[in-house]
């Protein structure tokens, strides 16, 4: 089964913490969830980055080509040793 996003909806962890809820539109305009496990979770927010980068080297033919996150907050902390 192939589910094609019109838009990203709603992000939420379920109640019990152990799973997380992707809340979709579907192409009809229907609406459509994927639930993950964390660590199903853990996988796709590791395998994404990398994604991102090859369909934008793919799209415009160019190797130098990085996917940039805005950044919402920083901070600096020290080491406990």
């Amino acid at each position: 089964m192939e589910l094609r996003a019109k838009a990203l909806t709603i992000c939420e962890v379920v109640d019990d913490g152990e799973t997380i809820s992707l809340g979709f539109e579907d192409a009809a305009g229907r609406p459509a969830a994927l639930s993950l496990s964390v660590s199903q979770a853990g996988a796709l927010v590791m395998t994404l980055p990398g994604l991102l980068e090859l369909a934008l080297r793919t799209r415009y033919g160019d190797q130098a080509l990085r996917y940039a996150y805005p950044l919402a907050s920083w901070s600096i902390e020290q080491a406990t040793d």
